[in-house]
């Protein structure tokens, strides 16, 4: 993919892994930028909040692989706990082989070849680069931000009051916030809309109507949902569906 888009805050509902083809580009995570060109990783864990931009007005061009629970089970079967990544890490070799693999992914090749290719390399970056640790459970803080989040994944499609947060806690409207937004990297009413964009590409992905989701997710109207899919994701809700799944091509 070649992007000139500046993606805001937004996380994703799988491991998203990426490796950097040409030009030079930055993450914002875990409170802290990092940047990195070819040869480096971008190593993203489920839920965790973050950014992405290019370094220079010509964009920056990548290939992306979102890997969900059942093949990170695959790869590391005897693993109980959560393998967390650090965000960019350097392994050029790596990098020449992802590379080589999402092209593979991207315009076709042997199943049995792929299929292989990508489960060694997914099992040499987890091995190599990800710590595998239990998420932090402990604290009260970190217990009211978990109940909020499965307050609003049941609630997605509602337009949930602040209050109803407060009163879910027992934390004042102000604490809710500011707690959530320490936590979590931004505020609970983002992270609803990055929620319900992570509910739209999965219900088109099922085959759902773009004119139906809109209402379905919550969504004020069909344009406010276009906008905000497009802030995430790079590309309109049609083009996602097309499969296309590019950004903004590099001039």
């Amino acid at each position: 993919m070649g992007f000139v888009h500046e993606y805001p805050r937004h996380f994703h509902s799988t491991w998203a892994i990426g490796v950097v083809d040409q030009g030079r580009g930055g993450i914002w995570y875990r409170g802290a930028h990092e940047r990195g060109g070819p040869g480096e990783l971008i190593t993203l864990n489920p839920g965790e909040v973050h950014t992405g931009y290019p370094l220079q007005k010509q964009g920056l061009s990548y290939s992306m692989l979102y890997v969900g629970s059942p093949l990170v089970k695959d790869v590391l079967p005897d693993v109980a706990r959560l393998p967390i990544f650090p965000g960019m890490v350097r392994d050029p070799g790596l990098a020449v082989s992802l590379r080589r693999l999402c092209r593979w992914l991207e315009f076709g090749g042997p199943s049995l070849a792929v299929e292989t290719w990508l489960l060694s390399d997914l099992k040499s970056l987890f091995v190599r680069h990800a710590r595998v640790e239990e998420r932090e459970r402990n604290g009260r803080e970190s217990g009211h931000v978990a109940r909020i989040q499965e307050y609003l994944r049941a609630n997605f499609h509602r337009n949930v009051r602040l209050d109803e947060l407060a009163r879910l806690t027992g934390l004042s409207k102000a604490y809710v916030i500011r707690s959530f937004h320490r936590r979590v990297g931004m505020p609970p009413y983002e992270w609803l809309l990055q929620l319900r964009v992570e509910m739209g590409k999965h219900r088109l992905r099922e085959g759902c109507p773009i004119r139906d989701l809109a209402i379905e997710l919550g969504f004020a109207d069909q344009s406010h949902f276009h906008r905000r899919f497009k802030s995430i994701t790079g590309v309109t809700p049609a083009a996602y569906l097309d499969g296309r799944y590019r950004q903004t091509r590099t001039k």
